[in-house]
């Protein structure tokens, strides 16, 4: 009798843990626009998680950055202006390297309790003879235990 509750409780646990997993997921879902590749979830902990995809599209285009932009601003974050790099630039020059590889742009949002966080990175890739660009994104949520939030580091950033 003991054996079969535990694995009973063993299976409802799993079937929770499936059901969390999916539903943070989806979250994410509503982000990644139609169309995007090499689309990857990243589950760090309870806390922290993410997504990777690349998109095609114009030169220095914002479109897709913008309907991110609305979502995230709707769900509450307000963009951390003091860090925040929203329009195109070209990427530091890497190590060993004599030219700028791209573009890129970095937001940080947060919770006005600074609760949660929320990141866009995105780097932009000519290609195609500068035709069109290849964008990488990078969009990760944090939530802060209550209580541990560092005012003075996020000072730094946020406004």
């Amino acid at each position: 009798m003991i054996i079969s509750q535990r694995m009973g409780l063993l299976v409802f646990l799993s079937v929770l843990a499936l059901a969390a997993c999916s539903k943070r997921e989806d979250q994410f879902k509503a982000l990644v626009p139609p169309g995007a590749t090499s689309v990857s979830y990243i589950h760090q902990s309870d806390v922290s998680e993410g997504v990777t995809f690349h998109v095609q599209s114009e030169p220095k285009s914002y479109r897709y950055i913008d309907a991110i932009r609305k979502k995230v601003s709707a769900s509450g974050y307000v963009l951390c202006k003091k860090s925040a790099l929203n329009e195109w630039a070209e990427k530091p020059v890497e190590a060993g390297s004599a030219r700028h590889k791209g573009f890129w742009l970095v937001e940080l949002y947060a919770m006005k309790d600074y609760s949660k966080f929320f990141m866009v990175r995105v780097d932009g890739t000519p290609i195609n003879d500068g035709a069109n660009w290849r964008q990488g994104f990078l969009l990760a949520a944090q939530t802060v235990p209550q209580g541990r939030q560092d005012m003075e580091s996020i000072k730094k950033f946020c406004d």
